[in-house]
């Protein structure tokens, strides 16, 4: 599945689209994929939704309503994609919000380390916000079990060797243009 994109973002999804943006064509374009590895893909989300306990974002060529079901899965080396809280801060001028971006990777295709790189994904990452912010304000990083604590189908075993979930927490500053 292609990653969807909005076609004219207004508001919270244009910061957010810009870092889904930035993510799809930097962030780990360089990995070594090996012949078992070989078709393996980034997948860069924008703004999902949880529905009874599952990520989904929307894309109107998926089956079941245009929704696609964002758990770990073996047909990507990684994925994110952004949740924000529905209660957000407004103005006149500038609205705030609270995102939160997850990510749920394959280690072992995103690392040459031969230990649980997890600190090395998350700098990677960490990085991409530092430069390029977007209004994007790190709040707190969180790893493991609790990353992934609203989504009921998330079981353990997504969480070990060679999988991985984390969280950036972040508060979002936006504007609309009028």
């Amino acid at each position: 599945m292609a990653t969807p994109t909005i076609t004219n973002p207004e508001g919270i999804d244009v910061p957010i689209q810009k870092l889904q943006n930035r993510f799809t064509n930097n962030l780990w374009t360089g990995v070594r994929l090996d012949d078992a590895t070989k078709n393996k893909v980034y997948n860069s989300y924008g703004r999902a939704v949880i529905v009874e306990g599952v990520p989904k974002v929307f894309n109107p060529a998926a089956v079941n309503n245009g929704y696609y079901e964002l758990l770990m899965n073996d047909r990507a080396s990684a994925q994110s994609f952004f949740i924000v809280n529905d209660n957000n801060k407004v103005g006149f001028d500038e609205f705030e919000a609270d995102v939160s971006l997850y990510f749920m990777v394959n280690l072992e295709h995103l690392s040459s380390l031969s230990t649980r790189a997890e600190q090395e994904v998350i700098n990677d990452v960490r990085s991409y916000l530092r430069n390029e912010p977007y209004g994007f304000e790190l709040t707190a990083i969180v790893s493991g079990d609790e990353s992934v604590s609203d989504f009921d189908q998330v079981k353990v075993k997504d969480n070990l060797q060679p999988y991985f979930c984390f969280r950036f927490d972040m508060t979002l500053k936006y504007q609309y243009l009028c």
